[in-house]
């Protein structure tokens, strides 16, 4: 987690023998494994406190029909030292660098998932993606450096691919866990006291406000709080149409 948000950690103590240090921590971190000892590692907390929002998951998928093995082998040299012009602009990269396209492709990935969470009704998939679009703009950063600093259109192609996938692989293998623990908060806060007021529409009549009390488990006719909301100036009350109405 210090590595994702490259935060300072480090020990601080007082003595003459004391050792005293505060570092920012770069980490990468890389685990390859099945579906079911992924499901194992990553626990319900894993997803409750962010841990895995901040992981870019792949997977190969294989169909029944598909009986193609995974090559397996070693890079050779000539692909090495092509590699290596690309390297070395990254290690040599410092200071502050912007590039106006990956922000606005990071902020038009931003709306497109938010707008696949509305359509879903899932605020899972909402608080996958805030992270998931922050590793994409990440990913598309290091593609301009490595690239001399110059802005390619298949960048942008390739990230969006690379944030779509990761948004449906951890949907598709961990989807139900989030959805559930966001139901879990939601029953959770439920428990606290809810503004009756706020659950009526902007005009309400008697039934109305009956119904929501029914639906509310509460007791009695309520008209003591009708009567208090009316002194307050929260409501006002239509002797003609006989409706309560809003302030």
């Amino acid at each position: 987690r210090y590595g994702w948000d490259s935060a300072r950690w480090g020990q601080r103590r007082v003595g003459l023998d004391s050792v005293s240090g505060s570092y920012t921590v770069r980490w990468v971190w890389n685990a390859s494994c099945t579906l079911k000892s992924a499901r194992k590692f990553i626990t319900n907390t894993w997803i409750a406190d962010g841990s895995l929002s901040r992981l870019n998951v792949n997977a190969l998928l294989l169909s029944k029909d598909d009986h193609e093995m995974p090559k397996i082998g070693e890079y050779d040299d000539k692909f090495q030292n092509d590699l290596k012009l690309y390297v070395n602009r990254l290690n040599a990269a410092s200071g502050l660098i912007e590039c106006p396209q990956a922000n606005r492709l990071a902020e038009e990935m931003k709306q497109e998932h938010d707008r696949i969470a509305d359509l879903c009704e899932s605020e899972g998939y909402r608080t996958f993606s805030y992270r998931a679009v922050v590793i994409g703009w990440l990913k598309a950063m290091m593609l301009y450096i490595a690239n001399g600093y110059k802005w390619d259109k298949t960048m942008a192609e390739y990230v969006r691919y690379s944030v779509r996938r990761d948004m449906y692989l951890k949907m598709y293998f961990f989807g139900q866990q989030i959805e559930e623990e966001f139901e879990e908060e939601e029953r959770q806060q439920q428990h606290g006291p809810q503004n009756l007021l706020s659950t009526l529409p902007e005009e309400f009549t008697m039934e109305d406000y009956l119904r929501m009390r029914q639906a509310q488990g509460k007791r009695g006719d309520g008209k003591s709080t009708l009567r208090t909301w009316k002194t307050r100036g929260y409501i006002d009350y239509d002797e003609v149409t006989e409706t309560y109405v809003k302030r």
